[in-house]
């Protein structure tokens, strides 16, 4: 038995984004919620993260998306110590030092790029607007991630016209062992 936090990017998942349809179907999911999604602080958010994570008693398994995967990548570097992280989820992390990075997200320019104490699979789109399928292999690679390249789904979010994401249901499913 685990529970799945949720870890939304920049403006939040809308109620038809992939992220908050999987998030109203799984029994014991946790969604960290932001006081400002429309203008991150990292050190904001992790608080956020700890916060909603120090409540949660059984094992957990993260899914985050964009600005969210940084958030998590952030976490690590500050708080984890042995909590009981079973896995995470990264979807379409974004490149922090891009052109097309919302100047509004602050403090996520130097985001840690050591080998997560826990397994992951990120999630690339060879489209995204934010990053850079280079960029991101690259991220995926320092954190330890498995990584599965979907194809052109811009951003793999709302916009994406994704729905439900079952393929991306189908590669959690087969790439965590807990």
């Amino acid at each position: 038995m685990y529970s799945t936090v949720f870890v939304a990017g920049y403006g939040n998942s809308e109620p038809e984004h992939w992220q908050r349809l999987w998030f109203n179907e799984i029994k014991d999911a946790h969604w960290v919620e932001q006081k400002e999604w429309n203008n991150p602080n990292r050190d904001i958010w992790i608080e956020e993260l700890e916060n909603t994570l120090l409540h949660v008693k059984t094992p957990v398994l993260i899914v985050a998306h964009s600005i969210g995967c940084h958030t998590v990548v952030e976490w690590v570097n500050k708080y984890y110590t042995n909590q009981n992280i079973i896995g995470a989820l990264f979807v379409a992390p974004p490149d922090t030092n891009a052109e097309s990075f919302p100047k509004e997200i602050l403090g996520f320019e130097n985001t840690p790029l050591e080998k997560l104490p826990f397994n992951s699979t990120c999630i690339l789109s060879s489209d995204d607007p934010y990053s850079s399928i280079e960029k991101a292999e690259l991220l995926a690679q320092k954190w330890g991630s498995k990584v599965f390249k979907v194809g052109t789904k811009g951003h793999i979010n709302l916009a994406s016209k994704l729905g439900y994401w079952e393929e991306g249901r189908e590669i959690l499913r087969n790439t965590m062992f807990f």
